[in-house]
């Protein structure tokens, strides 16, 4: 398993530097700016876009634009999943390539979106700072439910030419 935690990233691509998503890029920015003005945490998202499309660096973008660290989880943590949110603490985590996760994985996420905590071995760990990325090639593969729980889910457009150019 892969997990990767930084701390805000001053030299992350800014959501404005992102090429080609204009309409997905203004959601994002106003999701953005609500949760740092109110002082509450980016809602939960849902990242569907084909393989190298930017999933990830849109991620690492919203981080940086909340001066948030970034947790990216590229492969399901097993059993473990609470142990290394509690490590983690607070922030963005990235789940890549969500559709790939087992089945008792994404139940255990479920109540992590929707109540904030997660059941544990030893009691229930709460995650009241915590917003969940989720990025997928595959969207049905992602079980309804899971996908329900996902307030954001903007959508790519495919890349032009002169977007591709400029990237």
């Amino acid at each position: 398993m892969t997990f990767v935690r930084s701390a805000p990233d001053p030299d992350a691509v800014s959501l404005m530097d992102i090429v080609g998503q204009d309409d997905m890029i203004d959601m994002l920015n106003l999701y953005v700016t609500k949760a740092l003005v109110d002082v509450t945490p980016f809602p939960h998202t849902l990242l569907l876009g084909p393989p190298g499309s930017g999933k990830t660096t849109i991620a690492r973008a919203i981080a940086a634009a909340l001066q948030e660290p970034l947790l990216i989880m590229a492969k399901p943590p097993g059993r473990r999943l609470a142990d290394r949110l509690l490590e983690f603490g607070h922030g963005i985590v990235f789940v890549d390539e969500i559709h790939g996760w087992p089945r008792a994985q994404t139940d255990s996420l479920l109540t992590l979106l929707e109540e904030a905590y997660l059941d544990t071995d030893w009691g229930t760990a709460q995650f009241p700072w915590l917003t969940v990325i989720a990025a997928t090639t595959e969207r049905e593969k992602v079980p309804k439910p899971l996908r329900s729980r996902f307030l954001l889910e903007p959508p790519f457009v495919p890349y032009d030419p002169e977007d591709l150019a400029q990237i």
